[in-house]
């Protein structure tokens, strides 16, 4: 009888127990747990130290690049001897030469063994930032688009039950995605602009004019429309990490209207659900919106920065009075300006190609198939010592965890810039959200008739683009 072969052993490292990044992980830990022979842990992105405690096979990442411990983490599992995988965060970037793809990583390493691309777009532009890594860059699909295919979303009443809040009381939902004008508001918030904008600090004094210009706009709207719910969903990179306070984003002051539901935390994809249509300024969730059929409008002051072609393919307003009449025309009619125009569909058919690649559910298995490899493939890093100021930071968030008081911790020192850590620590949520994940994704395996293609070891062969293949 043939022993079966021990599970590999993955540690996961997030700074949040919902919201993008871990729902982009989500799927492809449960198909690795389902069937690359595989065992998860969970662990908060500040506890780097677990790398040292635990020694796992592989260290698991949503993204290498943009906040900070998310490229200490890599470095120091690569330090370490220990491969890492990881997806991108944001994959939907520029490819004009603004995009700054090393962020903090300012000694230019790959640490991951593989770059997830969301696209060919972005796939053949990393091919020519780094020519001597082209066999390492993927073309995997944007894996957050998955979970259209594959999830069910909360309806409107439980929403709204949830958030205590009548469903009687308004006739219209409009739904609005934060752009992150908060990271205006700390250091580390404005050097990850400084980055978006390609050095040029001149943009700092013309995001926060395009902050208050937005955010003039939102209060027009909502004095205007008393009968409208206005659930503005904050950017989820907005403050981690930052120094405490209130948000100086482009909505936060609103909160206090009645009829305005300010959210930090839910899923964006239930909130897109519950709306009858989707505001952005600049953001992927405008695709996600019209992968759920739902129509978006951009607000856009001044259109004149760095932007992704993303926006060609949906209605856009400068101005309160644009705004209000094209929104009163979706209300009347059904429809944006030209939404559904030849010219306007055929643009959103090629963006969602160039922003995302598929939209088929399977970019979690494309995915998982360069996890496999990883795992597969034999190390060869050196082994370092591991840093003791991690151990550190490590055993005094652990020890002063129980003793959370947030009224006497904002008052410490160090400490006080922590309280995220504390408030997430236990990743509370987390457990709920894997057991959801897996259940719609049983559902899909069963439908596409996964485990069969598995058994039969032809999924790794069918699920790719032939200009794309996983050898």
């Amino acid at each position: 009888m043939m022993m079966k072969s021990a599970p590999h052993r993955l540690l996961y490292f997030t700074n949040n127990d919902s919201g993008r990044d871990v729902e982009m992980m989500l799927p492809v830990i449960y198909f690795a747990e389902r069937f690359l022979n595989c065992t998860v842990s969970t662990t908060l992105t500040t506890n780097i130290y677990e790398i040292a405690r635990q020694r796992p096979d592989c260290v698991l990442l949503a993204n290498t690049i943009g906040a900070k411990l998310h490229f200490h983490i890599a470095r120091e599992a690569h330090r370490a001897g220990i491969p890492v995988f990881s997806l991108v965060s944001e994959g939907n970037f520029k490819t004009d030469g603004s995009f700054d793809h090393w962020g903090y990583n300012t000694a230019k390493e790959l640490y991951e063994d593989y770059i997830c691309c969301w696209s060919e777009r972005t796939r053949d532009y990393l091919c020519q930032l780094l020519p001597n890594d082209t066999d390492r860059i993927k073309v995997t699909g944007g894996v957050g688009f998955d979970r259209y295919r594959i999830l069910d979303f909360e309806d409107r009443s439980s929403f709204l039950r949830r958030h205590g809040l009548d469903a009687n009381k308004f006739s219209r939902i409009i739904g609005y995605a934060g752009w992150g004008f908060g990271k205006l508001a700390h250091p580390r918030g404005r050097s990850e602009l400084l980055a978006y904008f390609n050095k040029d600090a001149d943009r700092l004094e013309w995001t926060e004019a395009q902050r208050k210009a937005l955010l003039e706009i939102l209060n027009q709207a909502i004095l205007t429309h008393p009968e409208t719910l206005f659930v503005l969903k904050k950017h989820p990179t907005e403050t981690v990490a930052a120094e405490p306070g209130s948000d100086h984003n482009e909505m936060a002051a609103l909160q206090d209207f009645p009829n305005v539901l300010y959210l930090k935390e839910d899923s964006i994809h239930d909130v897109m659900n519950v709306a009858d249509l989707w505001w952005v300024y600049e953001s992927t969730t405008a695709l996600e919106a019209h992968l759920m059929g739902k129509q978006t409008l951009f607000i856009v002051p001044d259109p004149n920065f760095p932007r992704t072609k993303l926006h060609a393919g949906f209605a856009e307003a400068r101005r309160f009075e644009e705004v209000n009449t094209m929104t009163e025309q979706f209300f009347r009619t059904g429809n944006l300006p030209e939404y559904n125009s030849p010219e306007k569909i055929k643009r959103r058919e090629v963006i969602i190609k160039d922003s995302f690649g598929y939209d088929d559910g399977y970019n979690h298995i494309r995915a998982a198939d360069y996890l496999r490899k990883t795992l597969n493939a034999p190390s060869s890093y050196s082994k370092k010592g591991f840093s003791i100021y991690y151990m550190l930071v490590y055993w005094t968030l652990k020890f002063l965890t129980p003793f959370y008081s947030p009224r006497i911790f904002l008052k410490l020192p160090w400490i006080n810039r922590k309280l995220w850590v504390f408030d997430r620590y236990h990743l509370k949520n987390l457990p709920q959200l894997h057991s959801r994940y897996a259940r719609c994704l049983e559902r899909f395996y069963t439908k596409e008739r996964i485990p069969e293609k598995m058994k039969a070891g032809t999924l790794f062969r069918d699920i790719w683009d032939p200009k794309e293949t996983s050898s």
